[in-house]
């Protein structure tokens, strides 16, 4: 599967990132997407998946494709054999702190 992300920022002022997953050359029926709950170097489990907001997945033609989220950091998505799949979604960047996800005007990490 080759994969590619694009990640913006045009809501800083509102504190979010905005992220594109492109997911070619994939085979099976079904995906799963799970999203890590630590960083590097903090020792300590974290829910970034929390922040996800407005999560969606198209085909290479902008159609919808069916999803589900299996637990608190994993989603499956039931792309039917289709070999491209974008997945998009938002994330709320509140915590002004290095070890959690923090965006505004001036910084973002």
């Amino acid at each position: 599967m080759n994969l590619s992300f694009i990640v913006s920022m045009e809501n800083a002022h509102e504190h979010y990132y905005h992220v594109v997953l492109h997911c070619k050359n994939i085979h099976g029926e079904t995906q799963d997407f799970k999203m890590c709950a630590w960083t590097p170097g903090y020792y300590q489990i974290l829910d970034f998946a929390k922040a996800v907001e407005n999560f969606r997945v198209t085909d290479a033609a902008g159609e919808d494709i069916q999803w589900e989220k299996l637990s608190k950091n994993i989603w499956r998505v039931h792309n039917n054999k289709k070999e491209t799949i974008v997945l998009s979604y938002d994330v709320k960047a509140l915590v002004p702190f290095v070890g959690n996800i923090y965006l505004d005007e001036k910084r973002g990490y």
